[in-house]
C-alpha cells in the first residue's frame, strides 16, 4: 500500500486549519501548474498575483525525497539597474519595488528583529530551521515564469539555526553561492544579500523545518507558530 502524502494534500490541509483558527486569507498557489500533486506550493496573504511582494508560507518536497520541508519565504527581484536589458512589460513585473516585503526584511536582519524573530519559532517548536537562499539569473528566472518548470535549486546557500548559532551547511551549499560558504552570523547574511553583485540576481529566501513524510500530519500544528511569530511578513 503506497501511503506518500503529496504536496498538494499537505497544503490543502494546511489552510483548511489556518482557517478554522482565524487565519482565513491565505490563497492558494502551485508552482508547477501542470503537476500539482507534489510541487511546491505557497499559501500567499492575498488574490492578488503574481505575488512576489508577499512574504508566503511554502510547502515543498527535498532532493529525490519524499519528505517536506515547509516554512516561509520572501522574494527579491532584480534592481532597476539590471531590469534595463528586460523590455518595459518584464521589468515593471520583475524589479523590486519599495512596497515588497524584502526592503523590511533587510531592515529587520539589520535591526536583529529578524533574528529575534527565528529564535522566538525554532524555541516554540522545540525544532531548528534551516535557511535556504536561492539565486537566479535573468534567463532563468523568465525560462520558470511558464508555470511547467521544476524548482531550480543549483545555485544555493543552506544554513542551520538553532535559535542561537547560524552554520553554514556545506555539502548543501552550491553553484554561485559557494563562495559565501564561510558565512556564519546574520551580519554576513546582510553583506551577502546586499553585495553589489547581487543586484543581477533574483533571490529566494526561504525559513525552513524538515519533515518524514510520515509526519505530514504534524504540519498544520507548525505554519500557525511561523505566523504567529512573525506575522508582521505576511502583510496584506
Amino acid at each position: 500500500m503506497n501511503n506518500i502524502v503529496s504536496t498538494n494534500t499537505v497544503s490543502h490541509r494546511i489552510q483548511d486549519e489556518l482557517k478554522r483558527i482565524g487565519f482565513d486569507y491565505f490563497t492558494l498557489r502551485p508552482w508547477n501548474c501542470y503537476r500539482p500533486e507534489n510541487t511546491l506550493w505557497w499559501l500567499v496573504p492575498s488574490t492578488e498575483w503574481p505575488a512576489y511582494k508577499y512574504g508566503k508560507i511554502v510547502i515543498f518536497k527535498t532532493d529525490n525525497s519524499d519528505n517536506f520541508r515547509v516554512g516561509f519565504v520572501f522574494e527579491k527581484g532584480f534592481s532597476t539597474k539590471a531590469g534595463q536589458i528586460l523590455s518595459s512589460g518584464k521589468a515593471k513585473k520583475f524589479c523590486t519595488k519599495l512596497d515588497w516585503i524584502w526592503n523590511d526584511m533587510l531592515n529587520d536582519i539589520q535591526s536583529g528583529k529578524f533574528e529575534e524573530n527565528l529564535s522566538a519559532i525554532s524555541k516554540s517548536l522545540n525544532m531548528p530551521l534551516k535557511i535556504l537562499i536561492q539565486v537566479s539569473g535573468i534567463n532563468e528566472k523568465e525560462a520558470s515564469e511558464g508555470g511547467n518548470a521544476d524548482l531550480d535549486l543549483s545555485n544555493v546557500i543552506e544554513f542551520s539555526y538553532n535559535g542561537s548559532r547560524i552554520e553554514c551547511i556545506k555539502e548543501h551549499t552550491k553553484g554561485e553561492m559557494s563562495r559565501y560558504s564561510s558565512t556564519n552570523s546574520m551580519a554576513g547574511i546582510l553583506n551577502m544579500l546586499k553585495a553589489e553583485d547581487m543586484e543581477w540576481f533574483w533571490i529566494d529566501f526561504y525559513v525552513l523545518v524538515d519533515f518524514e513524510n510520515s509526519e505530514w500530519k504534524e504540519i498544520e500544528k507548525v505554519v500557525p507558530v511561523f505566523i504567529e511569530n512573525y506575522e508582521e511578513i505576511f502583510r496584506r
